[in-house]
């Protein structure tokens, strides 16, 4: 949508439809131009730096989040591994108390 209303404003300059009220060479060197470019470029790089800053925030409470889980799954797992070893001890215990004539 914005395409096509720069297309059009591209249409009605070059067709001399509508006109600046002010000649463009003349306001390129007026300093209330350049304000305006000065002023807007630094808002523009202060808002990428606050939300880069945000992005990476949540970005490394996510990556801390998954390491917690992940430490979380290997304690789990060694868990799981030392009673199974455990059961398994204890079964050939039994086994062997049994097995002796």
């Amino acid at each position: 949508m914005w395409c096509l209303f720069i297309i059009g404003l591209g249409y009605l300059f070059t067709q001399n439809i509508i006109q600046y009220q002010i000649d463009p060479a003349i306001y390129a060197y007026m300093p209330s131009a350049w304000a305006i470019v000065i002023i807007g470029t630094l808002i523009t790089a202060l808002f990428i730096l606050i939300m880069g800053s945000a992005f990476y925030r949540a970005f490394d409470a996510m990556l801390l989040e998954v390491y917690e889980q992940k430490q979380q799954a290997d304690e789990a797992m060694y868990e799981a591994k030392n009673n199974k070893f455990e059961k398994i001890c204890i079964i050939n215990k039994n086994f062997e108390l049994t097995a002796k004539p």
